[in-house]
């Protein structure tokens, strides 16, 4: 099966609701994506927010689908699991992928998208603080300049060629160790 063909399930996928119109006319609608709840309000009748409101879940859906890193088949996690090697990505995630990549230049170093593998050491929840080897470790694999986002290699004639223009490839180097550098946690 191809990864595009899996379907990982999103918690409480099926959980929405709408409310309104409230006295000022506002309609109201709520789901649960990315691990948070997601609001959504609009000013028009219940008939025309309707459809926007599906609409923007499922595009939410979508955007989860690709870019979760909880999510087994999603882009995000399958770069989490790659260790260095090419994966193919939706458009979207390069397209996001590069624009964090300039994210971490313009800021000088403030800014490193691949600061998850520390970061997910704490347990803001229960306000757990990781051990400082731990985190040392971590780090080890924090470097977004080993981020590659690169178009896939051309094969041939147009018919052959489209499929590979329609979907670029994104890798991260390896460490000289072999160890993975560190993905983008979303």
């Amino acid at each position: 099966m191809e990864y595009r063909d899996a379907y990982d399930p999103i918690p409480l996928e099926d959980v929405h609701e709408t409310h309104g119109p409230n006295d000022a006319g506002m309609m109201t609608h709520q789901f649960y994506a990315f691990n948070t709840i997601i609001t959504l309000q609009a000013y028009a009748d219940a008939a025309q927010c309707a459809p926007a409101f599906d609409a923007a879940r499922a595009a939410s859906r979508a955007s989860e689908r690709r870019l979760s890193r909880t999510l087994p088949h999603s882009d995000i996690s399958r770069l989490n699991a790659a260790a260095g090697k090419r994966v193919a990505v939706h458009d979207d995630t390069a397209e996001l992928l590069r624009a964090a990549i300039g994210y971490c230049a313009d800021s000088e170093d403030l800014f490193d998208v691949t600061v998850g593998s520390a970061v997910r050491l704490w347990d803001f929840h229960e306000g757990a603080v990781p051990e400082r080897a731990d985190v040392e470790r971590a780090l080890a694999h924090v470097d977004w300049r080993a981020l590659r986002v690169s178009e896939a290699a051309r094969c041939g004639g147009p018919g052959r060629s489209w499929p590979t223009r329609r979907r670029p490839w994104m890798w991260a180097a390896s460490r000289k160790d072999g160890s993975p550098t560190g993905f983008p946690r979303c």
